[in-house]
């Protein structure tokens, strides 16, 4: 099967009804497809292009899971979820325009999708599920829109194509690893003075351009360029004062310091995160 078009008369596609639509399972059996084989002649087996009209208002978890040649899909405007694992795997998906009404991108729901260039997300999504946009090598910007509350454990780590993320002034959590081992991102800007900012959503991001002082890491929003205190930069620090600019500091900013003695806090901080002093 190549290309399937979705009639007006389907409301529901279930869980899964398009998994693995593909009839080239490398990962599943790499011993069966050596390298010498004709990949190309392969492709155009598995499903390639997706059509639904307006009339699906419901895709379930899985549903195009493991489509290794879907390219392109045009998804129903009346749908409000991208369900858990909806495109999780299809690897040669290039694009995604989620329609404006979904307010929930699930988990799983495009990890490793390693050929997507670009994804739209509309003014609508309050929530970015764990591990959403997890391994999407090949994504080198996104827009996180304003209307976002929400962004969950894991959601964009290891995209290594991504250099700059701006979180806006309505996400109010940010989960641990959000951001992990995005290799290439160099800048990043929180506009939320309270925000709930683990430090660890920045682990293995070496390339980032932190605003220092006084042994500190920071984060900031542009015109505030000490909002979000991260983490010291010496992790083993005895004594630091904090920026006296500073709204919010980061949680596990100083998890298991245990050679720290001296934390100088100014009026004006707002917000200490969860675990920020945990085993020191």
């Amino acid at each position: 099967m190549v290309s399937v078009i979705i009639p007006d008369s389907v409301v529901s596609i279930g869980s899964f009804a398009f998994s693995g639509c593909a009839t080239k399972p490398l990962d599943l059996y790499p011993e069966l497809y050596e390298e010498s084989a004709d990949i190309e002649a392969y492709e155009e087996k598995g499903l390639v292009s997706v059509t639904m009209t307006d009339s699906v208002t419901e895709i379930g978890a899985g549903a195009f899971a493991s489509s290794f040649y879907l390219k392109e899909i045009r998804l129903s405007e009346s749908i409000t979820e991208i369900a858990a694992r909806t495109f999780y795997y299809c690897r040669t998906l290039e694009s995604a325009v989620i329609p404006e009404g979904v307010t929930q991108i699930g988990a799983d729901a495009f990890t490793k999708c390693a050929a997507l260039t670009k994804a739209t997300l509309p003014e609508s999504v309050a929530f970015i599920g764990k591990n959403a946009f997890s391994f999407c090598s090949a994504l080198t910007e996104i827009v996180i829109p304003d209307s976002v509350v929400n962004i969950g454990l894991g959601a964009f780590d290891y995209c290594s194509g991504l250099t700059e993320i701006v979180i806006p002034e309505n996400v109010e959590s940010v989960g641990e690893f959000a951001f992990g081992f995005c290799e290439s991102l160099t800048k990043i800007r929180v506009m939320n003075e309270t925000i709930d900012f683990p430090a660890n959503a920045l682990d293995g991001c070496d390339q980032i351009i932190y605003n220092e002082y006084a042994g500190g890491l920071y984060i900031g929003d542009g015109a505030n360029e000490y909002l979000l205190f991260v983490r010291p930069e010496d992790t083993a620090v005895a004594s630091i004062d904090i920026n006296p600019a500073t709204k919010c500091i980061a949680s596990n900013a100083f998890y298991k310091n245990e050679n720290l003695v001296s934390v100088t806090l100014h009026e004006g901080l707002e917000r200490i995160g969860s675990n920020a002093f945990l085993r020191c």
